[in-house]
């Protein structure tokens, strides 16, 4: 059983095969991006946020995937092919990294996964394999060789395996025309055995390929074909297996696409687990055009467990002039509840849920629900049922129901491009929904207090207040509004985003990224908004956006700044700050904001004495030394 959430992008990508590799990260949630020209890009996919970059020097690019080392907590990567670098997190360039070069060209490095502990291990292009400390490096009195125009890559892909506290390498690689797969035991003894992968069919060529930690051979071909070979027979003593020998493969699922539109460039899959495999590729719509899709196929019954397609986010991240197919499917990776992938304008990441299947849910006769008792996102707050119903509940499930399939026709005209392309139709839509929702709050109302009592229909329109009575919205309906609205390029609905805002339904988690898309845009009204109708804003939040506003509004005049603006932002500290803040504002000082305490009183104030930090104040000064209760403001302070 698996299940795919919601795919953002991470960020974009301008030329093709400029992505080197999507990796795994120590720190949880967190990836890492290596580009061949922009150098390393650390995200955390739980909040979508830039957490550490590392840019190449001139002359030099990524060669190969950074890893993290567990072990040291260190960068591992490899510039121009042969040099290995190490650097630390709060290393600023390479300048200062720990390098050494090696004899042959580096295809990747390979890190402890935490079953068995071990040094770093280097795979080299022509497939052989060592650890880190134990590579041959490259003598300094040696004559410095010109680099060669085109290094021969034999390695398709190489992936870690453990049995029994041993360590194993399998290689995918090309030899004599022939794809073989190669293990490597590295004891004491360096054992090598390789197999040959017999292809499905006659002419069929290998596009890509990987290995599960249950020692399965997973490999994808241009005839479309899935398919599975099992490698338990390589990870044995030497004495056992004297001649190369043939893996006969096991058709798991097959694509059905005409194979003059399967090539390597369009295709990447991921182990996920024991079970299942992640595959991103292109895939037949109903409209029998081709999109970008990524599935989620079971390994042990062959059954395709769900499904997404990304054409919606590579159309909004595309931009002119960029040199990639839309088709184009890059590194792929999946860690800790996400799956993240390369496509051709974009990295994306979406979250991703895989549970051991059963037959009869590999088979579609059994419902995910039935077993893990998980449901899908419930779009509809329905209320109780009445007590003289409790009996007989197929009335009030028949409600809840039809309230679920109009949740969810509303959300899918609001998230898809294609039926709500512009701010004015999304507006609208969303007008429309909230207008139904408010509408069904009154009449429930009124039959609960007032049934006579007429209840007149209330709309929401942007900049008018509403009604403190407001039907309550699902925080899954909210989020994947407010998604589009701050993910999709060139869509900035502002209409729409006040009245999601009067909603008061958007949660205080979402608010930091809203804040700064906000901020990017320079919309100083909807951020007050946000202030009055997002509670629990995170404080860092709250202090950088009123430092925005105050840096917006520095050069205007300080008398005709004080007294409107003033009145705005009590919004943000009436609700926010339970203890004093003070706001300093003049031309030597660029909008700073800072706790009123005892630090600042030899540049700003008197010691403030007698506050209650309980109790919200207000108090704003323009002059010279005027009191305000216990505090004492400068010339051009301005205290709130």
């Amino acid at each position: 059983m698996a299940a795919i959430g919601e795919t953002y992008a991470l960020c974009r990508v301008f030329q093709r095969n400029n992505l080197l590799s999507v990796e795994k990260h120590c720190e949880e949630n967190h990836v890492i991006l290596t580009f061949k020209d922009r150098g390393v890009l650390v995200y955390n996919l739980a909040n979508n946020k830039l957490v550490h970059s590392l840019a190449a020097q001139q002359k030099q690019e990524f060669t190969c995937p950074v890893v993290h080392d567990p072990r040291t907590r260190k960068y591992i990567g490899v510039i121009n092919d042969t040099k290995i670098c190490q650097w630390s997190e709060d290393s600023v360039d390479l300048s200062d990294c720990q390098s050494f070069e090696v004899e042959t060209a580096i295809a990747s490095i390979k890190v402890s996964c935490g079953e068995v502990d071990h040094e770093p291990l280097v795979v080299f292009v022509d497939g052989t394999v060592s650890f880190l400390n134990k590579c041959p490096q490259k003598s300094r009195n040696s004559k410095r060789k010109a680099k060669p125009k085109n290094i021969v890559k034999r390695v398709v892909h190489s992936a870690v395996l453990y049995k029994e506290e041993s360590v194993f390498v399998g290689v995918f690689k090309n030899k004599d025309s022939k794809n073989v797969l190669s293990v490597t035991r590295l004891d004491e003894v360096v054992e090598t055995h390789e197999a040959e992968i017999v292809p499905p069919s006659l002419n069929a060529e290998l596009l890509c390929c990987c290995v599960s930690n249950n020692a399965m051979a997973l490999s994808y071909w241009s005839d479309g074909c899935l398919c599975s070979c099992d490698i338990t027979s390589l990870l044995v003593p030497d004495k056992a297996l004297k001649q190369p020998i043939q893996l006969n493969n096991k058709l798991l699922w097959t694509s059905k696409l005409p194979d003059s539109s399967i090539s390597k460039s369009t295709v990447s899959m991921v182990p996920i687990g024991s079970s299942h495999i992640c595959h991103c590729g292109s895939q037949k719509a109903k409209d029998d055009t081709l999109q970008v899709c990524l599935s989620v196929i079971d390994t042990r019954f062959g059954t395709l467990q769900a499904s997404k397609s990304l054409q919606g986010i590579i159309s909004s991240q595309a931009t002119t002039g960029a040199n990639t197919s839309p088709r184009a499917v890059g590194p792929i990776l999946a860690t800790s509840g996400y799956v993240c992938v390369g496509l051709s304008s974009c990295v994306a990441a979406c979250p991703c849920r895989v549970e051991q299947s059963s037959l009869a849910t590999a088979l579609g006769k059994l419902s995910s629900y039935s077993t893990t008792g998980i449901p899908q996102p419930l779009l509809c707050i329905p209320q109780l049922p009445k007590p003289t119903e409790i009996q007989d509940l197929s009335k009030w499930r028949k409600q809840v129901t039809s309230q679920q399939t109009t949740e969810e026709s509303s959300l899918e005209k609001l998230t898809d491009p294609s039926k709500t392309s512009t701010a004015t139709e999304f507006t609208s839509e969303l007008r429309r929904y909230l207008d139904s929702k408010c509408s069904a709050h009154e009449q429930d109302e009124k039959v609960k207090h007032s049934p006579i009592k007429r209840v007149k229909k209330q709309s929401f329109k942007a900049k008018e207040k509403l009604s403190t009575k407001r039907a309550l919205l699902s925080q899954h309906f909210v989020l994947s509004v407010l998604s589009r609205c701050l993910t999709e390029e060139g869509f900035w609905p502002t209409d729409a985003l006040s009245c999601l805002l009067q909603t008061c339904c958007v949660p205080a988690s979402s608010s930091p990224e809203l804040l700064e898309r906000l901020m990017e845009k320079k919309d100083i009204n909807l951020i007050m908004q946000c202030f009055k109708y997002i509670k629990g804003i995170p404080e860092p939040t709250v202090v950088s956006s009123l430092q925005f506003v105050l840096r917006v509004y520095r050069w205007q005049n300080m008398q005709s700044y004080v007294q409107p603006y003033t009145l705005h932002l009590e919004w943000g500290f009436n609700y926010c700050l339970n203890y004093p803040w003070i706001i300093i504002v003049n031309e030597f000082t660029d909008g700073k904001i800072c706790k009123a305490t005892s630090s600042h009183i030899p540049c700003t104030l008197v010691p403030i004495s007698g506050a209650d930090p309980g109790k919200p104040f207000k108090c704003r000064g323009y002059g010279v030394f005027k009191t305000y209760g216990n505090l004492r403001i400068q010339d051009k302070l301005l205290c709130i």
